[in-house]
């Protein structure tokens, strides 16, 4: 009882101390179960756009030894005939299953007759997919057509309606090909996403997307600034950081990781010849024009979607902005001699959005020689066999995971406008 007077009184001796504390330890509680909901949001958006976003579902069901062995050998894993319908069967039955759907991945050869280059795709059931909301819906009635990236299509320059030819293995080993009918690109359809988004009619919906259209892509980004500085920082300096830029989605991540407290001194936005951004900065007017096709072909975008929400985190202030941000364009020529030279130098073989970093990294660090540099890579030089193997003369060693699936029809409903998604949706 004496020790709990003696308190008291030192608590209204010290009140305003007292109050101080009391007060910062609710800020702090306050701070922590804020951004705890926030973290906790974003996990959930990504939870969400795996589900129904890219159509994962909750659970995958496989043979055993699939996960292991099934690239290399999907013959010995694959469910089919009897033994799948009996399987569907079973889930679709289970208490709380409102859907069981089989899927297939595919990767091989593509060609119009002129340019083939490797793809990676999936077989689904279009029904199904629509049951998860999917917006790019295939049709049922058409097994020989299908959805490709609007970067694959401008590399083949090829047009919805138009024909290429896919090649690969059958799950038998042997060569089988099949012609595949272009429908439309994943920038058609997200266009109307993006008009679903903004529609108040659909927000009971609670729609969501797997690209960079939702921020919570950024998450998983910006892990790439964690490693790179982990192993910087015994160095201490300032970090200037370039990304390959097309549609501005990483380069966020890395305005995030500033804004967290790591120490970049220098964003560099490495664009090919769609140079929105780095006109911007010239002459202070942003002028999006339809894009142009290049070598570096996902970062044809000549309106970037991600570059209003950069404007915003810098208050739509261009002198602020300037402080922080370079971005300058190049050719398919200069980064062609960029490939070959980061080989020359190093045995590392880039592709063309690497280099188109590189390329960026170097001009800049003329005017930073006391900053250290990191440019990122965004993707495999195997998907870019025709530009990199005559470029470096040089066979590249195709990947396990790639081979392995070199064998692998179109399935959709057909939508063309805004009103036929948003009747889909209702």
């Amino acid at each position: 009882m004496i020790a709990l007077t003696l308190a008291l009184r030192n608590l209204w001796l010290n009140r305003r101390r007292s109050l101080a504390t009391i007060l910062a330890v609710a800020v702090g509680f306050t701070a922590i179960n804020l951004f705890g909901g926030y973290i906790h949001d974003i996990y959930r958006g990504l939870k969400s756009s795996a589900i129904h976003g890219e159509g994962l579902g909750h659970l995958t069901v496989a043979r055993n030894g699939f996960f292991a062995e099934g690239a290399l050998h999907p013959e010995r894993y694959s469910l089919k005939g009897d033994e799948l319908k009996r399987l569907l069967s079973t889930l679709e039955s289970t208490p709380g299953v409102k859907l069981a759907t089989p899927r297939i991945g595919l990767s091989g050869l593509i060609s119009n007759g002129r340019i083939s280059t490797i793809f990676i795709g999936e077989g689904q059931v279009p029904q199904d997919m629509a049951k998860l909301g999917q917006p790019h819906k295939l049709d049922p009635k058409h097994p020989v057509g299908g959805l490709m990236s609007s970067g694959l299509g401008q590399l083949l320059g090829v047009k919805p309606g138009q024909t290429t030819v896919i090649m690969g293995s059958t799950l038998a080993g042997q060569t089988n090909a099949l012609d595949f009918e272009v429908d439309g690109f994943f920038d058609d359809c997200q266009d109307m996403v993006k008009k679903a988004f903004l529609d108040e009619s659909l927000t009971h919906k609670n729609l969501t997307s797997a690209n960079s259209i939702n921020i919570a892509r950024w998450l998983p980004q910006m892990f790439y600034i964690f490693f790179a500085y982990k192993q910087l920082k015994q160095y201490n300096k300032s970090i200037v950081l370039s990304c390959p830029s097309g549609n501005f989605g990483n380069i966020c991540a890395g305005i995030m990781a500033k804004r967290l407290g790591f120490p970049i001194s220098r964003f560099v936005a490495s664009t090919n010849a769609n140079d929105t951004v780095p006109r911007f900065l010239e002459n202070g007017n942003y002028e999006p024009k339809p894009s142009v096709a290049t070598i570096s072909n996902a970062m044809d975008v000549g309106n970037p979607s991600n570059f209003i929400r950069i404007q915003e985190l810098y208050n739509n202030d261009l002198t602020e902005f300037e402080k922080d941000f370079s971005s300058y364009s190049f050719s398919d020529t200069e980064t062609e001699i960029a490939i070959k030279d980061i080989y020359n130098r190093t045995k590392y073989i880039a592709e063309p959005h690497g280099a188109v970093g590189y390329l960026g990294l170097k001009k800049e660090m003329q005017k930073q020689p006391n900053s250290i540099g990191v440019f990122l890579e965004t993707a495999h030089p195997i998907k870019f066999l025709d530009i990199v193997e005559p470029l470096l003369d040089l066979q590249l060693p195709i990947p396990k995971q790639i081979e392995s699936v070199l064998n692998k029809e179109k399935v959709s409903v057909k939508i063309k406008t805004y009103e036929e998604l948003k009747d889909f949706l209702h």
